[in-house]
């Protein structure tokens, strides 16, 4: 950032974001549902990652081709290296194997190779980073990082599965997606209140801004790596759980609850506390604007943390539609919110309608799964 500078971390930024974008169109909501799947059948472990991989592999060709196409006619001359960065980015996103790690319960070994991949990373820009670094440089070293990581998580993944991926007919390739399809539209909705904010702030406020908001967003994203390093154990436990009743499962969620909300308001207040000492003296003072966008943004990564005990609660128990519906209400508020607010308030603006729709869809999440387990009573 300090290298960047905020307008050219702006534009990673925007790259970033429309790469996630762009990888949606080959999603097809296949994590839960194969981590699902491989949790109940772990002898089908193959076949069911064979089905997600050639799938996003042939969609990830289609979206790479127009991605190309699309720098090459619209983007300006001196932006087309940045955006063309972007591919390594989407190739992370259509053959990671994170879901099979999950499924198996050997997601240490892949915390693993995500934490040498960070050392290296951060040895990178130690090392060849100077003041006034052009624009797109992180994007070189981010999308060495995705293509280095897919290899690794590959290796070790052939023998945790005893061969590589197969190559699945129609009818599984199907199959799946009649289950998937549900997650396919849910990971439209999560981006679309959780993940747009940025791209609004750039359109609508500019590169400078949009890059405060990118600092910030990278910041609460240390918090997000710790939680995410917790939740990702949640959903192949509910599904034992989820087994001797709901009720059971039902009383483990109030207990993780309760221990969620001390851990995640504890760190949220060492956080707070921390950053407006830390962020200007760690990048620069062109970067004091975006200390209260962190605030905001470290408040909604705890929002998501506690929550996520309850959506990975409706997935487990195959309550997919009301997920969907949850997420669907971040979208009404998210969205628009950060398209109105942007305006008066600028990028705290689109901050503050994060945070809001975080809070919609976590608790529309508890109050659905707390509607089942009360049928289930009855």
């Amino acid at each position: 950032a300090r290298c960047l500078g905020p307008a050219n971390l702006g534009l990673s930024g925007l790259v970033q974001a429309t790469a996630q974008q762009a990888s949606l169109a080959f999603n097809g909501g296949f994590d839960t549902v194969a981590v699902r799947r491989i949790a109940a059948e772990r002898a089908r472990a193959r076949q069911i990652t064979g089905i997600v991989v050639w799938f996003r592999g042939a969609g990830f060709l289609a979206v790479a081709s127009l991605w190309v196409i699309a720098t090459l006619l619209f983007a300006p001359e001196r932006q087309r290296g940045p955006w063309l960065l972007g591919l390594p980015l989407l190739a992370g996103s259509a053959f990671t194997m994170l879901y099979a790690y999950q499924a198996l319960e050997r997601l240490p070994l892949q915390n693993a190779i995500v934490a040498a991949l960070t050392v290296a990373a951060a040895a990178a820009y130690l090392l060849f980073f100077r003041p006034g670094m052009p624009a797109g440089a992180d994007l070189v070293v981010l999308g060495s990082v995705a293509v280095v990581g897919l290899l690794a998580s590959w290796a070790f993944a052939r023998p945790l599965l005893r061969g590589l991926p197969t190559r699945p007919s129609g009818a599984e390739v199907r199959s799946l997606l009649r289950e998937a399809w549900p997650y396919w539209v849910l990971a439209a909705a999560v981006w679309l209140y959780a993940s747009v904010q940025l791209p609004v702030v750039a359109l609508r406020v500019g590169r400078h801004d949009a890059g405060l908001y990118r600092a910030a967003l990278s910041l609460s994203g240390v918090l997000e790596l710790l939680f995410t390093s917790i939740n990702s154990l949640l959903l192949p436990r509910f599904v034992e759980w989820h087994r001797d009743g709901l009720a059971v499962l039902w009383r483990r969620q109030r207990r993780l609850l309760a221990l969620y909300a001390v851990l995640g308001l504890g760190a949220l207040g060492v956080a707070v506390a921390l950053m407006p000492h830390v962020l200007p003296r760690l990048l620069g003072p062109a970067f004091a604007g975006a200390v209260p966008l962190f605030t905001i943004l470290a408040a909604a990564r705890v929002v998501v943390f506690c929550g996520q005990i309850y959506s990975n609660g409706l997935a487990a128990t195959g309550h997919d539609g009301r997920f969907l519906a949850a997420s669907l209400a971040g979208v009404v508020v998210g969205l628009p919110g950060a398209l109105l607010l942007t305006g008066p308030f600028g990028a705290r603006g689109a901050a503050y309608a994060a945070l809001a729709a975080e809070i919609v869809v976590v608790s529309m999440c508890y109050l659905f799964m707390r509607q089942v387990v009360s049928r289930a009573a009855t």
